[in-house]
């Protein structure tokens, strides 16, 4: 089971929203706890700890184990004399699991002579790779975290033989590139970014959703410079698909806007309010779109229709 400290829940209190796609919990119970209970979802991971498989699979849901297994999945080091391993300085994964899943990476002198970094999520032909039950509708999540790192490239779903991946960039802008979401105001936090691909989509018009039951390229793809000592780690790395979509999946979300006036819970328009505690216990709940909390104080994840909120009580 998932143990919290004082310390990693006054960390996931940090958080905050540096671009419009940042997620104040990069954790999988924040996922779960936020998706529309008359769906069903399809995970698709591939930077990720057991807990994340685990706890998806406990909510009925497909998940698919498409982690680096160095057979069909690999995280590729193009320039590998530039990156040396990089163990995120020991800090805890997304989830504070017992086994971290994360990727680290820093470079070395080798790419200062070289001029550059970088490597990706490569999967092969002979995995098998089913991507067709993508669609816009589909959330692709990241979370990641660097101490000296202030930009870096990220192309997402660069597909074999198809040149239009999303070109966007973390931290500041490289090369001109839209920024997905900016670096975290202590180098003690994750941030974590989840977007659909329609907004990736938005964000960089060229891309194209992968739809192939076959899939083969770049997952993610990393440029991260040519200055030395330059690190960045990569968790929670997954796409969601819903499928099978029921009736409150299309409930617009300005209808179910969440505000909290002192100890009232205001969703106006949903059917219902539920209030969960970190560990994704339901605690309370009302059924019309108004909450009196008589919670203790903490921290809670407020779900109405397709909204979810976090509160500090």
């Amino acid at each position: 089971m998932k143990n919290f400290t004082f310390a990693a829940l006054f960390l996931a209190a940090a958080m905050s929203a540096s671009a419009q796609y940042t997620v104040e919990d990069p954790g999988i119970d924040a996922v779960l706890v936020g998706l529309d209970a008359e769906s069903s979802y399809v995970f698709d991971c591939f930077i990720t700890n057991n807990y994340t498989l685990t706890q998806a699979q406990a909510k009925g849901y497909t998940v698919n184990d498409y982690r680096v297994n160095d057979v069909t999945s690999h995280f590729w080091w193009w320039n590998e004399a530039a990156w040396n391993a990089w163990d995120n300085n020991g800090y805890p994964d997304v989830d504070f699991s017992d086994e971290p899943g994360y990727i680290g990476v820093v470079t070395n002198a080798a790419a200062v002579s070289s001029g550059w970094s970088g490597g990706g999520i490569a999967l092969d032909a002979a995995g098998n790779y089913d991507f067709s039950h993508m669609s816009g509708d589909t959330h692709f999540h990241v979370a990641f975290r660097s101490t000296t790192l202030t930009s870096a490239a990220l192309n997402i779903f660069a597909e074999d033989g198809v040149d239009a991946p999303a070109n966007l960039s973390l931290g500041s802008a490289f090369d001109g590139q839209p920024v997905l979401a900016g670096y975290g105001s202590d180098d003690e936090e994750w941030v974590g970014v989840d977007i659909t691909l329609n907004n990736l989509k938005k964000l960089w018009p060229a891309f194209e959703i992968p739809s192939s039951s076959n899939w083969t390229g770049n997952v993610l793809a990393i440029l991260t410079g040519a200055i030395e000592g330059k690190n960045l780690c990569l968790d929670g790395v997954y796409c969601y698909s819903p499928v099978n979509a029921g009736v409150g999946s299309l409930v617009a979300d300005k209808d179910n806007e969440i505000s909290v006036i002192g100890n009232q819970v205001i969703a106006a328009g949903a059917q219902s309010i539920e209030v969960y505690n970190l560990a994704g216990q339901l605690v309370q709940s009302a059924a019309s779109d108004m909450l009196t909390l008589d919670q203790a104080n903490g921290m809670y994840i407020v779900k109405a229709g397709s909204q979810v909120k976090k509160i500090i009580r």
